[in-house]
């Protein structure tokens, strides 16, 4: 996939492994929440097993992000 045209809210837009969970509620006529969970890790890193409990190693780095998005969208 071209990198430009990706996802906007991923963490990088090439190399990388990316779940998203969501989920919208309609609370009024008019309005909708929104929550989304994007869990994401550097391919490379965990291909090289960083993530599987390196044990707190000093300069190792944590390949797993979580980025929660709250969303309030309203229509009219």
């Amino acid at each position: 996939m071209i990198a430009s045209f990706n996802e906007s809210d991923q963490r990088a837009p090439t190399n990388i492994l990316q779940h998203r969970i969501y989920a919208n509620y309609k609370i009024r006529k008019h309005t909708v929440a929104g929550f989304t969970l994007w869990h994401g890790a550097n391919s490379e890193q965990c291909s090289a097993g960083l993530g599987k409990g390196s044990g707190g190693a000093a300069g190792a780095t944590e390949p797993y992000l979580n980025r929660f998005q709250f969303d309030l969208i309203y229509s009219f």
